[in-house]
């Protein structure tokens, strides 16, 4: 509105695709300079515009999708383009080339000078850009997420931003500590004793008596799983439960009690994260009963703990 360079509304198009947002923060914060210089340098007036056959109205838009196991994002203007006369004319005024150099340079060598810390083609620093600093700094953090730019432009088509970063997956096993496993001393008391808990990583599940699994989408996809002996579901069942239980009802009231200790190990271990609950769904835990078995998913990793009481073991693992 201040340029007065109206552009239609900003649209967002592509994949759906949750992240954990506090490792993109930087980056995505710096993104502001590619619009500002989608507006400031890319998009002509209303009347340009006009005179060229366009739409008064200049459009900007973005499209996410995952492409080789890593993140695309495209930042698109309908503008007039890159004006390589331009760059050319501030290398030279800036001293950082003479002229018989510029002219041997090809249009992915200037394309790199703006990128440049302080370059900007702007004779006139105002409140949108000018500086020099804002394509340094896009740079920069797309360099510390690991990632490249490739710069697309057309003269009188216009320009498009193109951002590869890798994909940052969570170490799954994190989302687990041993220390909210409380549960078993909150409802067990003196009668528990935690003799041990030991990490795990293999390709199986240990399946004990009673098995609780709960699907988690979001952030990342997987099964979370917590598995008790019987000895200790019968003691949470006590522990839970106020009233005596008739002997028919005591399957159904365990399965319950199984599915509860499932939610509050897997919800205390979200909530210890900030901002991570907005990015994870958890769904409804199914209980299985078994004497013993394994639970394999092909092309599956198992992340979790084992842990040793004198009532009876408990293994609570995290499958992605």
């Amino acid at each position: 509105e201040r340029l007065e360079k109206p552009i239609h509304a900003f649209s967002i198009t592509g994949d759906d695709i949750l992240i954990d947002s506090e490792k993109y923060n930087s980056f995505v914060k710096s993104l502001v300079h590619v619009f500002r210089n989608s507006v400031d340098h890319g998009l002509e007036s209303m009347s340009k515009r006009l005179e060229q056959g366009k739409s008064e109205l200049g459009n900007i838009c973005c499209n996410i999708h995952v492409k080789d196991e890593g993140l695309e994002i495209c930042i698109e203007d309908d503008g007039g383009g890159i004006d390589f006369d331009k760059i050319k004319n501030k290398a030279i005024s800036c001293d950082l080339y003479d002229s018989k150099y510029v002219e041997i340079l090809d249009e992915k060598q200037l394309i790199q000078l703006i990128f440049g810390d302080s370059f900007s083609t702007k004779d006139q620093i105002t409140d949108v850009s000018g500086r020099g600093m804002g394509l340094y700094a896009v740079k920069s953090e797309t360099e510390n997420l690991g990632g490249s730019i490739e710069l697309i432009t057309k003269r009188s088509q216009g320009t498009k931003f193109k951002f590869l970063l890798p994909i940052v997956e969570c170490e799954k096993a994190e989302y687990l500590k041993a220390e909210d496993f409380n549960f078993l001393k909150d409802h067990l008391g003196e009668k528990i004793i935690i003799k041990s808990i030991a990490p795990f990583h293999s390709v199986g599940f240990h399946m004990l008596n009673y098995t609780a699994f709960i699907k988690i989408r979001g952030l990342f996809e997987g099964l979370f799983g917590i598995s008790v002996d019987s000895q200790i579901s019968q003691g949470l069942l006590r522990s839970m439960m106020y009233e005596e239980i008739q002997k028919q009802h005591e399957y159904k009231y365990t399965k319950d009690v199984i599915a509860e200790c499932a939610n509050m190990i897997l919800g205390n271990s979200i909530n210890a994260y900030p901002n991570i609950e907005e990015l994870i769904m958890i769904g409804t835990p199914n209980v299985v009963y078994s004497s013993s078995g394994d639970a394999q998913y092909e092309g599956s990793e198992m992340n979790g703990f084992e842990i040793e009481t004198n009532m009876g073991m408990v293994v609570v693992n995290i499958m992605n």
